[in-house]
């Protein structure tokens, strides 16, 4: 290392290197250096391992221009092996911070935004970072007060545009640390993004709970933890957050790869999608109440003009909600080092009414409008007589006249006033009248359709999207939107369909009307498109398995010309069939003159013969079936169901 570093002093020991604060005298900042530290006690071969993740880290690190992730300046090596020159961060690793207590909801957001991000922009590369754990997750902070994530030490990163085996160092020991790795780390198989995800879902288990989701007592123990799944669901031990967030960070850490988020960029948006619909959820609030147990922050010139603008005295209230049940401590706001300024992400701020209407997404807000104590009678002023030319005089009412009603001719005491002269309308009158009437009326009406038309379309977008959310498990709707559902099901191309179908699979009725047999009948109606059928049945009937399917079902098997649509209805009903239906399909064995509707037929009666307690009776009726049969094919067949 030349004379451009100057070393102030140490400031950590990792597994494969040490950290130093030092001075960068050519740029004039202060930078972190970390380079190897010899172990006398290893051979050559360890440490030359060492600098090889040394140099893979720095290689990875210096593709990566984020903000949050920790940037590389320089990279070198000397007489003491590698370095690597990054960026100084002044904060602290997200351990130290949730040791005194859990996230808030409110931090957790802004927490996952930020590290979602920074591993979308990792995973873009092709880098797995492969050590996520909240020693390498740091939280700096802005001048505003703002927190700013930091993920550090892609030591174990690598570009992998493939999966990659678990790196190894010569002891045969695996990098990384314990409580948060993935159980294909254990297993030595391939790894990849998703990887990273159950990682990250670990850590944010461990934030909101100040707990490791998988422990143990010993290394084996927390091993056993992973690779057996054994977890307490996050709802359990805070209930105070929203269910779907709890099911977010859980669907992280599925023992499974495939059951977890492929990447950053997809856990992101579903993350997006469930809080823009908890905010759209939300009832609009004219003014928004100041959290408990934080200071307010009163912006000068926000107050009334009335009202000086002063500071509102810091007041404590108690917790609007129950502490968790088995959390460490109460969930407490992220804060800056004492000294800093306050976070713009935990302090209440006190806001004028425009300030809320312009932040209000739901609506604006009431606005107070003033109003005289007492409203003025209205001026009608008299008119007098028509002049000769058929204009109308002013009568020239007295100034107390002006104020009041004209009165008529004055009439005696029991003397009822004249009756007022109807005026006859002209039959053009009366057209024009009667037309304008009913083209309001036609317009109105076609103007309430379309409004009714595009409620249904969005009615219907917002429910197709609910079923595309993977941890969606029911969807509640109406007998008219389960009837849009299907007719969709049926005129859409492939692609929409099967988005559709996923709906009606798991659609719950909310009014009362029986789905299942509306369902059966749409999907052996005559009008039913073949391959709109074949979906349904594969895709939906198959899904509910309701057995009042059965006896439609059976019926279209037996006279149904649709191959395809045969086999697809007795690979629904196989699972569900019992004895009683064993008549039915060996008939159909014997008759049928489709091959891979006998092939069907012989599947869906061996199935029967497995689950029944009549196997004998069945098995003599099938060998007077073979004794009598000059068919090859079906004595085949029968043979095969006698042999199973």
């Amino acid at each position: 290392m030349d004379d451009r570093y100057e070393i102030k002093g140490k400031i950590g020991q990792g597994g494969i290197g040490a950290v130093y604060r030092a001075f960068d005298q050519r740029m004039n900042r202060e930078v972190a250096i970390k380079r190897i530290v010899p172990d006398k006690s290893k051979g050559p071969s360890d440490e030359e391992d060492a600098e090889r993740q040394m140099m893979k880290e720095a290689g990875a690190l210096s593709a990566l221009q984020h903000p949050h992730i920790v940037t590389v300046y320089d990279v070198g090596i000397d007489e003491d092996g590698p370095y690597v020159v990054m960026e100084l961060l002044t904060g602290k690793t997200l351990d130290e911070l949730v040791q005194t207590a859990p996230m808030t909801a409110t931090d957790f957001r802004e927490f996952c935004l930020q590290t979602q991000e920074a591993l979308i922009a990792a995973q873009d590369l092709g880098i797995v970072h492969r050590d996520l754990k909240p020693g390498n997750v740091m939280l700096t902070w802005l001048p505003s007060g703002k927190f700013q994530v930091k993920i550090v030490d892609f030591g174990l990163a690598k570009f992998s545009p493939k999966a990659s085996l678990q790196t190894l160092d010569q002891s045969d020991s695996i990098y990384g640390s314990i409580f948060f790795m993935a159980p294909e780390q254990f297993e030595r198989v391939p790894l990849d993004s998703r990887t990273d995800m159950y990682a990250i879902g670990c850590v944010y288990y461990f934030s909101l709970t100040g707990k490791n989701p998988f422990d143990g007592d010993t290394a084996p123990q927390v091993m056993a933890s992973h690779l057996g799944h054994l977890v307490t669901p996050l709802h359990e031990l805070r209930p105070d957050l929203p269910r779907w967030l709890c099911d977010w960070v859980m669907w992280h850490i599925n023992r499974a790869p495939a059951d977890r988020p492929s990447d950053a960029r997809e856990s992101l948006q579903i993350f997006l999608q469930n809080d823009s619909a908890q905010n759209q959820a939300a009832p609009a609030q004219p003014q928004r109440p100041a959290p408990p147990q934080r200071p307010r922050l009163v912006i000068p010139g926000s107050a009334p003009a009335n009202t000086p603008a002063t500071p509102v005295a810091v007041t404590t209230a108690a917790p609007m909600i129950p502490p968790p049940t088995q959390s460490q401590a109460m969930p407490q706001p992220i804060l800056p080092p004492e000294g800093s300024m306050p976070s713009l992400h935990t302090t209440s701020v006190h806001l004028t009414a425009e300030a809320i209407a312009a932040d209000q997404d739901d609506g604006p807000v009431p606005v107070a409008i003033a109003v005289p104590e007492k409203i003025p009678q209205a001026t009608l002023v008299a008119t007098g007589p028509l002049s000769s030319g058929g204009a109308r005089r002013p009568a020239n009412p007295s100034p107390t006249q002006s104020s009041t009603r004209t009165q008529g001719p004055a009439t005696r005491p029991g003397q009822m006033p004249p009756a007022p002269k109807k005026q006859k309308l002209s039959t053009a009158k009366i057209v024009f009248i009667v037309s304008f009437s009913l083209t309001t009326i036609g317009i109105g009406v076609l103007g309430y359709k379309a409004y009714q038309e595009k409620k249904r379309v969005q009615e219907y977008e917002n429910i197709v999207k609910l079923g595309d959310e993977p941890l969606t498990t029911e969807i509640p709707v109406d007998r008219k939107q389960f009837e849009l559902l299907l007719k969709k099901s049926s005129t859409e191309p492939l692609a929409e369909r099967r988005r559709v179908n996923r709906v009606l699979a798991i659609a719950k009725s909310t009014d009362g009307t029986d789905l299942d047999t509306q369902l059966i009948n749409a999907t052996v109606s005559p009008e039913l498109g073949t391959d709109a059928r074949e979906d349904l049945m594969r895709d939906v009937i198959a899904r509910r398995k309701n057995p009042t399917f059965l006896p439609a079902l059976m019926t279209f098997i037996r006279n149904s010309k649709e191959v395809s649509n045969v086999i697809a209805a007795i690979d629904v009903v196989t699972p569900i069939i019992g004895d009683s239906e064993f008549a039915q399909f060996l008939e159909i064995l014997r008759t049928n003159q489709d091959d891979r509707v006998k092939k069907a037929a012989e599947k869906a009666l061996s199935g029967i013969l497995l689950r029944s307690k009549n196997k004998d009776g069945m098995t003599r009726t099938l060998k007077e079936v073979f004794s009598t049969s000059v068919n090859n094919d079906l004595r085949s067949a029968i043979h095969r169901l006698i042999g199973s």
